[in-house]
């Protein structure tokens, strides 16, 4: 052969596009819709699929071989390596992809073209705040955009971070430090620890992170930039549906998805096999999956298997779309019904049934082919064995393309192998045995179709020589052959480091190798040690068998029984040239080998060099396809300048084409050993045979399926259209009216009943039998029989889909109650019956929506403390307050934010960038004030509560009383609740009172829980009386206000006594009365002043009597009562209190208001009176007192001037003549 024959693909490549998309092969990642068409990351076959409406799927990017090959081509032509994301920018229509393995975001444009938005290729991460095109990612696997203003959040996977990059093409880090690991929640997302995100997606504000090895969903508010969990609590595992999102396991989950219209979230709880819901409660449940991978056909999808689902995506109509991975399909769920399809692939990753050249491969190994020009070969990581025929069909005959081992004995096509490594055929039976390498087993195809095993238990290790084979164990047996002629079988047991044969008894013995791996020379071959023997061929003429010792880098041979040589290799691994003795040329782990007893010449499938070699007559060897570069660089090239990659079999044809596995670019290819001719046309020519076969002979086609003819220019159909219809082009009919069926006119059709309207199937010729929900002749009434006929809770709107009563939901069967009408219980209580609900502790009211608040009585004050008991932490039930305290609250603040203030039942959106609101919250029942929640205002941000909050601009919380602020007997005094301290206190809040306007200001820069407290202003003391004292002295301190109008029930002990206050205002009347329930009568003491000990009060009344007083002064009166218990025994006693208005109902009491009218009247007179006689008395003395003292002076001045008229004596007194 010489550098100028070709090299071309017999096998491979395939893609299965331009078919159903049910019968494509696929490995599904993540998916998307573009309008109604969906997009699929199909990763392992390195391509971005899109699938029609018609079902039929084509490749849009990508041309199967994985690696990059630069920008700016078309997307068909260009590498992708695993892409595993795909969003759609439904603004721009443009393609977004996370090109995994080669660190990449990617863009289809509008024109088709491909382009890199982020990443430079290379693994790494190397800063933020620059160019996303010269940022580094690391295996970038989930992308969502911002419909809003196109920014794009990436998952940097192994970065463990979350990307945006900006408008102005910019990256940064908006999730994760980029060390792996958990670190809480409740803080800013950019220093919270990510482990391995994978999917995400984008509502609003509010960006969700499929958190894979953390086994959480998270979300990230993109307004305070915190991150919090709302599923999964960080252990690996499944404990249950039915739970709160938040309390249950996950493992790890790959994808997540919101959706909007019912505030639902989506997760592909990947190693759970299950695809789960959280609900809108928080409540997490399964809808598809069993928790045990695997695939069945079962339609319910809670009851039908999965396998490692990576995402989950939602279409318009809300329908459920998975990427069901290693079950290779992706499937639907209908969210009515919870029925589950296939709707792409076909179970197999890289396979179809279809034409060898269209057929995806997967990493092919062995091959060989029969008489008739057949071929047969290994499909390795497809886990079966395929057969090629002589048309370019492509067959199946062993493995399901799941690996694994189900048994011997069945139909080998329903067998399951592990990696199938070779194939042999046995020509004088026409059995094909297999290397079924990591099931540890030699098995046989029968000719009947069955499979067995001739060698190999499963396990693995070497337990001896001359037993029965089937008693043995293998160690990945990889090479396989056959001697048609003894029926005796030898294979390489590659990993126990020996040549094995079968003989035809079924004893195993070792022809070849020690079990060692150490190269120690050639010699006798069961004295010579091997080192990971890989494929083999026997050579009856000379009972030699070649071999290729991958592990010592040589080509051997030895005869049975007999001495080992080396004929290629040096045991060093490399390339040291060609056309050199090829004992002395380096070989790099060759793996394939094959003898042409014609020429006698060798040839070598050289892995790691990746190239196809040949050890001519002479010993010399040389190359003869393959540039020593893995790759692949196109079809029909001239073999030298071909790239192959990691090649493995080969066989040789008669003519001397030689056929190889091309294993890393999955291709099965030919190196044609001259050039042939069909027609005139060159036999690699893509137009030979009119594109529809293969030249194999000069002259002659080998024509695909569905043409004949010397040039396949004639169509077939099969079994001719079945007698229905006419053969119009290839495996295409015209069919006669009312057959129908794949185009062959093999089914009846019910084109006159519309098909069946789609819902139901034709059975017969016109004949429709109709689906469940769906009636009449063609299936086009629909019902909802399947639905228990809404359960008699509900009307049918269409097929099997209810629209339930108010009270009722479920299943589309109406057969589950509600609370609608109650709200839901307000989240405060469970729905027990339809509308109906039991209320939590500490929640009240029809829908739970009232919280109960607590009285608490401390010296003589009156609290209202709505929420928790700080002692208990219970809720206490106290729900009536007879003194109306609070009616209007209001406040002030000049904050640019959103709030919800929740008072009682009451919630109500504030924007506080505004001037004030008042919020009116009272209820009244026969006018006593009903409290909830009116003095305990709480603030609610983000659903969360914050108990207190300190702000920069102060809070006012104004509150109005019911009737005149009494400032001259209470103290008002405005107290908050403080979480540190968990006390009502004074300090950093401001009491002000308004007595004009009958109002309370408390002014804080607290929002926290406010009350107004009042207490009484002590009376001036007054000088008791002396008095004998029956009963201990007590402080007015003690006293506790008597509402009005409610009856207090109480137990009073021996001795114990109890001081009751009450204000009686001007004009009014107090009834007063008392009951004894148990124990003797009581005395109650009442008075208008505090008593401080026994004095006289003005009345005394029996605990059986009833007592008016009547205050008709202009001032208020307080009335205090004082209860004295018993000095022996307990005493069980009602008192109530009533206050009314005095009224002028009788002429009595008409006397009575007239009398204190006159008495006004004359008490002012006299006091006139007497002060017009104070007056003239101290005028009268005042003139007196003037006259004498002028006299006085008038008597001493005559004196003075008369000295004889008074004689001094001493022995006389003194004696002044009276003036």
């Amino acid at each position: 052969m010489t550098s100028e024959q070709i090299i071309r693909n017999l096998a491979g490549q395939g893609i299965c596009d331009g078919h159903l998309s049910t019968n494509a092969p696929v490995n599904p990642s993540d998916c998307a819709f573009l309008d109604e068409e969906m997009l699929i990351a199909d990763a392992t076959n390195h391509r971005i699929r899109k699938v029609f409406t018609n079902g039929t799927i084509v490749t849009i990017a990508g041309n199967g071989f994985a690696g990059y090959n630069g920008d700016g081509l078309d997307a068909t032509s260009a590498q992708l390596n695993n892409p595993v994301g795909i969003y759609v920018d439904t603004n721009s229509r443009e393609v977004y992809i996370a090109d995994s393995n080669n660190h990449r975001i990617r863009k289809i444009l509008q024109n088709g073209k491909i382009t890199t938005i982020a990443g430079t290729g290379i693994a790494g991460y190397n800063g933020d705040d620059k160019s996303a095109d010269s940022a580094q990612l690391n295996t970038p696997s989930g992308i969502v955009i911002d419909p809003n203003n196109g920014e794009i959040f990436i998952s940097d996977s192994k970065n463990h971070r979350i990307r945006k990059i900006l408008q102005n093409g910019k990256i940064t880090t908006i999730a994760g430090t980029g060390e792996a690991g958990y670190n809480g929640d409740g803080i800013e997302a950019k220093f919270a620890k990510l482990y391995l995100p994978n999917g995400i997606d984008l509502y609003e504000k509010e960006l969700f992170i499929a958190d894979q090895n953390n086994h959480r969903i998270r979300k990230v508010s993109l307004d305070t930039g915190l991150i919090s969990t709302i599923a999964g609590n960080g252990n690996s595992g499944y404990n249950g549906d039915n739970i709160l999102a938040t309390n249950c396991k996950l493992s790890l989950p790959a994808g997540v998805r919101y959706d909007s219209k019912r505030r639902e979230v989506y997760i592909a709880d990947s190693n759970n096999q299950r695809i789960r819901k959280i609900l809108e409660s928080g409540i997490i449940v399964t809808i598809a999956g069993t928790g045990e991978a695997g695939f069945d056909n079962i339609l319910n999808a809670t009851q039908s298997k999965v396998n490692h689902p990576n995402s989950v995506t939602l279409n318009e109509l809300g329908e459920v779309f998975i990427s069901d991975s290693q079950n290779y399909r992706v499937r639907k769920i209908t969210t009515e019904s919870g029925i589950i399809t296939t709707i792409v692939g076909n179970g197999f990753e890289k396979y179809c049934t279809d034409l060898a050249s269209n057929t995806p491969l997967f990493y092919p190994r062995g091959i060989i082919s029969n008489e008739n020009g057949e071929f047969f070969y290994a499909d390795s990581s497809n886990h079966c064995i395929r057969k090629i025929l002589t048309n370019g069909t492509i067959l199946t005959i062993a493995g399901t393309g799941t690996k694994g081992y189900n048994g011997d004995g069945i139909e080998a096509t329903s067998a399951q192998l592990n990696t199938p490594h070779d194939v042999a055929l046995n020509l004088a039976t026409g059995e094909i045995y297999i290397a079924d390498t990591e099931n540890n087993r030699i098995r046989k195809i029968l000719t009947n179709g069955t499979i067995t095993t001739i060698a190999g238990t499963g396990d693995y290790g070497y337990n001896g020589d001359g037993i029965m084979a089937v008693d043995a164990w293998l160690n990945e047996p990889s090479g396989v052959e056959i001697d048609s002629t003894s029926g005796e079988v030898f294979f390489s047991d590659t990993e126990n480091f020996r040549i094995r044969r079968v003989s035809n008894s079924g004893i195993i013995t070792t022809i070849a190798g020690t079990g060692k791996s150490k190269f120690n020379g050639d010699g006798m071959a069961t004295d010579t040690n091997l080192a990971t023997p890989t494929e083999i061929q026997y050579v009856p003429s000379t009972t030699e068998i070649y071999f290729a010792d991958s592990g010592n880098n040589r080509i051997r041979k030895f005869t049975i029984n007999g001495m080992m040589t080396t004929i290629a290799g040096t045991s060093t691994s490399g390339y040291n040239g060609d056309n050199m003795p090829a004992t002395r040329a380096w070989l790099n782990f060759p793996v394939g080998v094959t003898y042409d007893p014609k020429t006698n010449q060798v040839y070598i499938a050289d892995l790691s060099n990746h190239r196809i070699r040949k050890i001519l007559t002479n010993g010399t060897i040389t190359t003869i396809a393959g540039t020593g570069k893995g790759g692949y660089n196109g079809n029909n090239l001239t073999a030298l300048s071909t790239q192959v990659n990691g090649p493995h079999g080969m066989i040789l044809q008669p003519n001397g084409d030689v056929i190889f596995s091309d294993s890393t670019n999955n291709v099965i290819r030919i190196i044609r050993s001259d050039q042939i001719y069909c027609n005139g046309t060159l036999s690699s020519d893509l137009n030979v045979c009119n594109g529809r076969g293969w030249c194999m002979e000069s002259g002659k086609c080998s024509c695909q399926d569905g043409w004949i003819g010397d040039y396949c220019s004639e169509p077939t159909c099969e079994n001719d259209c079945y007698g229905h219809g006419r053969c119009v082009s290839n495996n295409t009919c015209e069919c006669e009216y009312g057959w129908d069926g794949n185009s062959h006119c093999s089914q009846f059709s019910c084109g006159g009943l519309n098909n069946c309207n789609s819902n139901g199937l034709c059975v017969s010729n016109n004949t429709c039998s109709c689906q469940s929900g769906w009636a009449g002749t063609d299936c086009s009434q629909f019902t909802c029989s399947g639905a228990s006929n809404c359960s008699d809770h509900g009307s049918c709107i269409s097929n099997n889909t209810c629209h339930c009563n108010s009270g009722w939901k479920g299943n589309a069967q109406c057969s589950q109650f509600t609370c609608e009408l109650t709200n839901d219980c307000s989240n405060h209580g469970l729905c027990v019956s339809n509308n109906t609900c039991q209320c939590s502790s500490g929640w009240n009211f029809i829908n739970c929506s009232i919280k109960e608040c607590l009285i608490s009585i401390v010296s003589g004050s009156r609290e209202l403390i709505c929420g928790n008991d700080n002692s208990s932490g219970q809720l206490k039930t106290f729900s009536r307050i007879t003194t109306p305290v609070i009616e209007t609250t209001s406040f002030e603040l000049n904050e640019n934010q959103h709030v919800n203030v929740d008072i009682g039942s009451r919630i109500m959106n504030l924007d506080l960038s505004q001037d004030k609101y008042f919020i009116t919250s009272s209820w009244t029942n026969s006018n006593n004030l009903f409290f909830t929640n009116v003095s305990n205002l709480l603030i609610q941000n983000s659903g969360s509560s914050l108990i207190q909050a300190e702000l920069s601009t102060k809070i006012k919380y104004s509150f109005t009383h019911h009737s005149n602020l009494d400032i001259m007997s209470f103290n008002y005094n405005c107290l908050r609740f403080d979480i540190l301290s968990h006390l009502w206190t004074n300090q950093s809040i401001t009491t002000s009172i308004s007595p004009q306007t009958n109002s309370i200001t408390c002014t804080t820069i607290f929002i926290s829980s406010v009350v107004v407290q009042r207490t009484l202003i002590p009376s001036p003391s007054i000088s008791p009386k002396h008095s004998s004292n029956p009963f201990p002295s007590i402080s007015h301190e003690n006293s506790i206000p008597l509402p009005s109008d409610e009856t207090i029930t109480l137990n009073i002990q021996p001795g114990e006594s109890i001081l009751y206050q009450i204000t009686l205002p001007s004009m009014k009347r107090l009834s007063l009365s008392c009951k004894t329930i148990s124990g003797r009568d009581l005395n109650l003491f009442i008075g208008e002043n505090f008593k401080p000990s026994y004095e006289m009060y003005s009345k005394v009344m029996n605990s059986n009597q009833e007592m008016d007083f009547e205050n008709w002064k202009s001032i208020y009166q307080v009335f205090y009562i004082r209860v004295q218990g018993l000095k022996d025994s307990t005493t069980q006693f009602t008192i109530r209190a009533s206050i009314s208005q005095l009224r002028q109902v009788n002429s009595s009491s008409g006397a009575r208001n007239d009398n204190y009218t006159i008495g006004l009247i004359v008490s002012s007179v006299i006091s006139l009176l007497l002060l017009i006689i104070t007056i003239l008395t101290v005028l009268s003395c005042v003139f007196y007192w003037r006259k004498k003292r002028k006299l006085m002076e008038e008597t001493r001045t005559k004196l003075l001037s008369t000295p004889n008229s008074l004689q001094y004596s001493p022995h006389q007194p003194y004696e002044m003549e009276e003036a």
